[in-house]
């Protein structure tokens, strides 16, 4: 990593990170999660010592997480009182924001929306045990919580407005909106 900088005698600094490539699988959570794919960081930043200040870009490429193919996206973070505040955009679909907080340990917060997004990503263990082949699209919205570093307790809302794709040679879609609820990594399925 090659960065330019300085810093005064009052502890105040600015920084400028060039961008870099990563291997997401060398990356430490990332991937002893099964992640792997590239990305490309690039982060800028100023404050004092007590009060640090970053953000950045990423760009990234073929990158699978816990198994999922996530695809090509972008993402932006910023350090923000000892907090990260991000967002991140995927080619398939799915858009999410949240915050963390500054050393990844700890509690955080999601908030994830749908438009159009391939739920094979999500439900690709099912896939591959059905005898015939089935597709599933879906637009909604969804807020969880956890504990970082490793995602303990994963909890929250989903909400589907709509749900469509097909099963074998026949096309199905959902009638209406479906609140369903995540506990500890299970889904519930609300009638």
């Amino acid at each position: 990593i090659q960065a330019e900088g300085r810093i005064d005698l009052a502890g105040r600094y600015s920084v400028a990170v060039l961008p870099v490539k990563l291997n997401l699988a060398t990356l430490p959570g990332i991937g002893e999660q099964d992640g792997r794919g590239t990305a490309i960081v690039r982060a800028w930043g100023s404050g004092d010592i007590a009060h640090p200040g970053l953000e950045g870009e990423v760009t990234l490429s073929d990158a699978v997480f816990r198994g999922l193919a996530l695809g090509d996206g972008a993402a932006t973070f910023a350090l923000d009182r000892g907090q990260w505040q991000w967002s991140l955009r995927l080619g398939s679909g799915y858009e999410a924001r949240g915050i963390a907080p500054g050393g990844f340990n700890g509690p955080f917060t999601v908030r994830v929306a749908a438009v159009n997004a391939d739920l094979g990503l999500l439900l690709s263990g099912l896939m591959s045990r059905l005898r015939f082949p089935l597709t599933a699209r879906a637009d909604g919205s969804a807020t969880l919580t956890g504990e970082l570093p490793d995602l303990a307790g994963l909890s929250g809302e989903v909400e589907l407005a709509a749900v469509r794709g097909q099963a074998g040679g026949t096309p199905w879609e959902s009638r209406g909106v479906t609140r369903h609820r995540l506990t500890s990594g299970v889904i519930h399925i609300d009638p």
